[in-house]
């Protein structure tokens, strides 16, 4: 994500600059992953234009959907019933109540089900919150017991807001961008700042939409 009056040229001293740091550090390759265009709040793609010229390689890629609110998906039969299912057995919606529930359940489905954990602990997202308590809300759905069974934590960071679920269905996809990878560079990852929504059904849910099926 550039600024408009950023040239392709000041991109390639990024990229030069960026390599000579590391190589002073000892490091001799850098994965990059460049943030998804649907982040950009203005077009730029100079990033991978310099990869191209470096002899970069590309070493993964992975597929991505988005939502456009302002135009947004009607709901399946199903999806509603689900929904009229939920209401009936009076499930409780709150905000910023539980992430330790929470955090607990997303560990669970993200190793469980792609044999990952989550970008961030905890206790760093927790930091995140306080920094940013107005741009980062935990949204949970709680059974009559009381019991965080669902949820989803939203980075709200621009005019268009994006998702990635952590099981790869629903109505988000995951936004995970292309990896790049140039020797001559660093072998830590930059990660890009991107709003997010990460979306976690539980054990239950699934349990129950399988008896179901």
């Amino acid at each position: 994500m550039l600024l408009p009056e950023v040239h392709l040229i000041d991109v390639k001293e990024m990229f030069q600059l960026l390599a000579q740091h590391y190589l002073e550090q000892g490091y001799h390759h850098l994965v990059y992953k460049p943030t998804p265009p649907i982040y950009h709040s203005y077009p730029c793609e100079e990033d991978r234009y310099w990869l191209f010229r470096a002899d970069a390689q590309l070493s993964s890629r992975t597929a991505s959907s988005t939502i456009d609110l302002t135009h947004p998906l009607p709901f399946s039969t199903l999806r509603k019933r689900k929904i009229k299912k939920a209401a009936q057995e009076h499930y409780i919606y709150k905000v910023d109540a539980a992430w330790d529930a929470y955090w607990n359940i997303l560990e669970e489905v993200l190793a469980s089900r792609h044999q990952t954990h989550a970008v961030h602990r905890l206790e760093e997202m927790l930091r995140l919150k306080r920094a940013f308590p107005d741009a980062i809300r935990l949204h949970t759905l709680h059974d009559k017991q009381d019991a965080c069974i669902a949820g989803c934590v939203c980075f709200d960071c621009f005019p268009t807001c994006m998702c990635n679920t952590s099981q790869q269905r629903n109505k988000a996809g995951t936004m995970a961008p292309s990896t790049y990878s140039s020797k001559s560079s660093s072998n830590t990852t930059a990660t890009p700042a991107t709003a997010i929504l990460i979306l976690v059904s539980l054990r239950k849910n699934r349990v129950a939409n399988s008896t179901k099926a």
